[in-house]
């Protein structure tokens, strides 16, 4: 098993090497697509498991593959295919060219070259990130202008304090710790659980 894993790990880092943009992208993708399906089966089984508890004779003969059987006819993929693209269009490929622009212009990765790129990744490409993760999914969503207004004005300040509550600590470790050609692979590490809830939070209706 740990051979294996480090042939996977060799096997990454080299395409890091020779192509980091698709490397990156793509990894946000795969990343941002099963967060997706994670939030998704997290809805079908909250919603059964409350079946259950409402009506429980009704599921007392085989519940396991009435889980799977559910699950199977809830599960949208089109969805995830979305998600999936915006973790490419928006999360990889704005992360990795605002990563490299960081780098370039607040170099560094002392106590005292972080803190002041951790404020600016805060307050700048944080709500930018959201913004545009919000207005993507909406668009691939078919919703109006002003559904995605409505959508904005809800949950867009309410989401972006829970960001503000998981990703300062999360950014300063993977700035200070992690060598520059891994950090949006430690940032996609991270953000499975958040790209759950955000996969759940932008997709919900704005009603």
């Amino acid at each position: 098993m740990s051979s294996t894993i480090k042939r996977a790990w060799s096997w990454y880092s080299g395409c890091l090497s020779r192509n980091p943009f698709t490397t990156k992208t793509i990894t946000s993708s795969v990343i941002v697509g099963f967060g997706d399906i994670v939030a998704q089966s997290i809805s079908i089984f909250s919603h059964k498991n409350e079946m259950i508890i409402n009506s429980p004779t009704s599921y007392s003969s085989s519940p396991s593959t009435s889980l799977v059987r559910r699950w199977r006819e809830e599960y949208n993929p089109v969805r995830t295919l979305k998600m999936a693209f915006v973790g490419y269009s928006v999360v990889g490929i704005s992360s990795y060219f605002w990563f490299k622009w960081l780098e370039r212009f607040m170099p560094g990765s002392t106590l005292k070259q972080v803190i002041p790129k951790l404020v600016v990744d805060q307050l700048i490409f944080s709500p930018y990130m959201l913004a545009s993760n919000f207005l993507m999914v909406s668009a691939l969503n078919g919703k109006s202008k002003d559904e995605i207004k409505t959508k904005m004005e809800k949950d867009f300040v309410p989401t972006l304090y829970v960001n503000w509550m998981v990703w300062p600590f999360a950014s300063f470790v993977n700035f200070w710790l992690i060598p520059y050609h891994y950090r949006i692979l430690f940032a996609n590490g991270v953000s499975l659980g958040w790209n759950t809830y955000l996969s759940i939070v932008t997709n919900k209706s704005s009603k």
